[in-house]
């Protein structure tokens, strides 16, 4: 159904006979009696503002031709909302120094437990140090960069890697550095995850299939 003055876009489920009772809804969209609030807070009780007005085989078949229409324009994957817990885990290693250690490279690996889609995310990871000057042990912050992951499949785990470098990773190694030449000087890493992104099947064949299945009954030529 599409968006009017009274409903909200999404798909309603109608009784087919008179009064039309609303069966179900699915959707964000939907207006309603009480005050304009937020959809989470929404009673189960709240109703629905519709007008139903029925229609003949034309109108339904046009309809079943557009619906039709829609699900083979789907790709084969969509994104998806999906509260991934923890079938998604990610796993940051050590820093690997570079010459004199002014630079240091960090390693992330991502690995992807769900069923059926699959997830790519981008990080930012911090380089981290003991500061004896502060109360906070591990409170000096060395530098930063920023992972993209590649494409994580069901069961699969990826990998990727940023490199820190900067006056302040240099700085801490200067001073850490022993009359031997040895740097002695322990490092943390920290991965913040500022993008995630999942895709799954958009199962296009199976709806086409479920829908063809009810045309003949819906439109009486079954």
């Amino acid at each position: 159904m599409a968006e009017d003055e009274t409903t909200g876009p999404g798909t309603y489920w109608l009784t087919a006979r008179q009064p039309h009772r609303l069966l179900g809804y699915s959707g964000l969209g939907v207006r309603h009696d009480s005050a304009a609030d937020p959809y989470d807070t929404m009673p189960d009780s709240t109703a629905a503002k519709l007008s139903v007005r029925p229609e003949g085989a034309p109108a339904a078949r046009d309809a079943y031709t557009a619906m039709r229409s829609a699900i083979r324009s789907l790709p084969s994957t969509v994104p998806v909302e999906f509260s991934a817990g923890d079938k998604v885990s990610e796993k940051t290693g050590g820093a690997e120094c570079g010459v004199l250690c002014h630079t240091a490279v960090v390693d992330i690996a991502l690995t992807n437990r769900m069923a059926e889609e699959s997830v790519t995310a981008r990080y930012e990871i911090e380089l981290k140090a003991p500061n004896p000057d502060v109360h906070h042990f591990w409170d000096m912050d060395l530098g930063s960069c920023t992972v993209r992951l590649p494409a994580a499949r069901p069961g699969t785990t990826v990998r990727g890697a940023c490199t820190v470098a900067g006056a302040a990773l240099r700085k801490a190694v200067d001073e850490a550095t022993d009359e031997h030449g040895f740097v002695h000087l322990r490092l943390k890493t920290e991965a913040t995850r500022t993008r995630f992104y999942v895709t799954g099947p958009s199962h296009s064949e199976d709806l086409l299939k479920e829908l063809d299945s009810h045309t003949g009954h819906v439109l009486g030529t079954g």
